[in-house]
């Protein structure tokens, strides 16, 4: 367990010290819980800092969740995000948030149904069409409609009824 500086995509000029259970590089972004609530919405922000403050108890620090999907900032873009906002005035974090393509995380993710065999009572009007679908099924798994589609062939039509 570490202490490191993290820089909330906020517009705040200052990183703030989180505990991190697993090792984290700067640049690496990570979820944290901002804010003095204890139950608010995580969210982004960048390991600015790795070097450990000791004046800090960790008991009363925050955990932060490494995004790992996401690739390091560089340190030439992150000395200059620091310049652009020091130059301009303005907090770090707002630089930081115009920098990282924040959309995809923001944004749910769209509901998607998936299918699988629940039973194996005969079916009235057996087409060859449906004994495909159900064939495929047989298999196990969970799979969408488009799945489904590319692997038997069939129309939307079959997959309905």
């Amino acid at each position: 367990m570490s202490i490191v500086s993290i820089m909330p995509l906020r517009p705040v000029h200052k990183a703030y010290s989180y505990r991190a259970v697993d090792a984290l590089h700067a640049g690496q972004v990570v979820l944290i819980p901002f804010g003095r609530k204890k139950d608010v919405d995580p969210t982004l922000g960048v390991v600015w800092n790795t070097a450990p403050d000791h004046t800090i108890d960790p008991d009363k620090l925050k955990d932060c969740v490494p995004l790992l999907e996401w690739p390091l900032l560089h340190e030439s873009l992150m000395r200059f995000l620091e310049w652009s906002a020091n130059y301009t005035l303005s907090p770090l974090g707002s630089f930081l948030r115009m920098a990282l393509p924040i959309a995809d995380v923001t944004r749910p993710t769209p509901h998607q149904t998936r299918y699988r065999l629940v039973t194996d009572s005969p079916i009235q009007k057996m087409t060859p069409a449906r004994q495909k679908v159900i064939d495929l099924l047989r298999l196990g798994g969970l799979l969408t409609r488009t799945e489904i589609k590319a692997a038997t062939h069939v129309s939307d039509s079959v997959l309905k009824s």
